[in-house]
């Protein structure tokens, strides 16, 4: 199991039982991460130390992320237009949300009903044991949890931090013959929803229809060029996961290959193979000199069309140079003859 899977383990702990054995098994995985993971306060990372009273159990940055989502176009912008493509984003989301909520079959959500749903799934095959009062002893194999339906909490703090029955305050619930629904926090019902969004952004006048001021126009600073490529993207911390590249393939799972000797995990700077030594994988490739200095490189050039062999010492004449030379030798003779006769006849 990897570090990564295992710290959500223990990021995603209830209670604190639940902590300490996930922050077990993270030890005997990497015994250094589990120190680093300890030097930071619990109740930052952890559900099993979140306050209850929020009834919100998220532990991402998903909020944040989405928030950011929406300003990727406005942030660009200079500061009146980026507040005003806010204002315009804020006004068209409240409006959706009055037409959502008025689709709502029931008293709560469907992604509530979904979460209630499942929950009441997981109910199946736990034991319930009564004690005449208010508490109830859910069970099943080893795991034993008390849950308080007046108090509307159990000890495994998933009703608590949430506000929607978790599996054992479920069974509890059922054997009280009454239904689960009822038991769901009332900041999820629709009477809650049509609050939050009972308030409206009134559209306005563009800026051609703006009150005129009889003060001093006040100018935009000007413009600072900085040095290299505008960023527009933000900076992620060292621990976030870098988005995949519409470009570029990833490397990850990639095996690095010696271009010398073909062997694996190493490359040609740090290959071991001797000098001078002809590998299976180096065969039939193309000499490193590049495209342009292809046949004999011994020779040396000593004039237009005239080479010397350094290997014999004998003078060779290419038969193409020295045609070429001749021609463009013919050429600037014409040319001189025709502006001699222009010059006489005029």
């Amino acid at each position: 199991m990897n570090l990564k899977k295992l710290f959500w383990q223990c990021a995603k702990s209830t209670c604190e039982p639940q902590l300490e054995a996930n922050l077990a098994e993270l030890d005997k995985a990497d015994a250094q991460a589990g120190i680093d993971l300890r030097k930071h306060p619990f109740k930052l990372w952890c559900k099993a130390f979140f306050r209850d009273a929020v009834k919100c159990d998220t532990v991402e940055n998903n909020l944040s992320e989405a928030f950011n989502s929406t300003l990727l176009k406005a942030r660009s912008k200079p500061l009146i237009p980026m507040l005003e493509d806010i204002r315009v984003a804020t006004m068209k989301r409240i409006a959706k949300k009055r037409k959502y909520v008025l689709k709502w079959p029931g008293s709560f959500g469907p992604i509530i009903m979904k979460k209630l749903n499942t929950n009441i799934l997981a109910s199946q095959g736990w034991n319930v044991d009564f004690n005449g009062d208010d508490g109830y002893e859910i069970k099943k194999g080893r795991g034993q949890f008390k849950v308080s339906l007046k108090k509307r909490s159990c000890s495994c703090r998933r009703w608590d931090l949430s506000g929607i029955p978790c599996a054992h305050a479920i069974c509890a619930i059922y054997d009280k013959g009454e239904e689960a629904e009822a038991y769901v926090d009332n900041c999820y019902s629709k009477e809650m929803y049509h609050k939050t969004y009972s308030y409206t952004l009134h559209p306005i006048n563009g800026e051609l229809l703006w009150p005129r001021t009889q003060h001093e126009e006040i100018l935009p600073p000007l413009p600072k060029k900085m040095s290299g490529r505008p960023k527009k993207k933000r900076v992620r911390e060292q621990s976030e996961a870098r988005p995949p590249s519409s470009s570029q393939l990833s490397r990850k799972g990639r095996i690095m290959t010696c271009s010398l000797c073909g062997g694996e995990g190493h490359n040609k700077k740090s290959c071991s193979t001797t000098a001078g030594t002809v590998t299976p994988s180096a065969r039939g490739r193309r000499p490193r000199g590049g495209r342009g200095k292809r046949g004999n490189t011994s020779r040396r050039q000593s004039g237009f069309g005239v080479y010397v062999d350094e290997a014999t010492g004998e003078t060779i004449l290419e038969v193409s140079s020295h045609l070429t030379c001749m021609f463009k030798s013919f050429q600037f003779v014409a040319m001189m003859f025709s502006h001699f006769a222009l010059y006489v006849i005029c």
